[in-house]
């Protein structure tokens, strides 16, 4: 997916009359890549952008996503990052997945991840999938989790 100049401009715009309208004190970068854009936010206020385990940054990347799916009638993804919030997220549940893995092609054993927000459990599949396993999620709400197994063929 390739972005114009024209539409990073209008997704800062859009960024920076967010953090205006929330009243906080953040600086943004905007850059595009070949998967999308990445905002990367820093200031401050990063924690309270945060929030209690990222609820703040997850609500405010979905409301970001709307405004400027309806802005710019175009899908486009956003990566939007507090002082590398997210980055070192990624890095723990790389460990945590990795590790379990490690399990399953020990044991032959499914394992189940609990507790991961969706963010968390789609780095997981990425992670599981490079790996040459399956993955799915299951459950609904808060008892969400992630079961990561072998492949049909590897059982064979």
């Amino acid at each position: 997916m390739s972005v114009t100049k024209a539409e990073i401009d209008q997704i800062s715009e859009i960024v920076e009359r967010l953090i205006s309208l929330l009243g906080v004190d953040i600086l943004m970068r905007v850059s595009a890549n070949l998967e999308g854009v990445n905002i990367n936010l820093t200031g401050k206020d990063s924690a309270m952008m945060i929030g209690y385990h990222g609820d703040n940054l997850s609500s405010f990347s979905y409301v970001l996503s709307l405004i400027v799916q309806r802005k710019l009638d175009k899908r486009i993804s956003l990566n939007v990052d507090v002082d590398n919030y997210l980055a070192k997220k990624s890095f723990k549940i790389e460990k945590i997945v990795k590790e379990a893995i490690k399990n399953i092609k020990k044991t032959g054993n499914p394992e189940e991840l609990r507790g991961l927000s969706a963010y968390e459990r789609k780095i997981a599949h990425q992670i599981v999938s490079k790996e040459g396993l399956e993955s799915e999620s299951v459950g609904e709400g808060s008892e969400r989790r992630l079961v990561i197994k072998k492949t049909k063929a590897d059982k064979i």
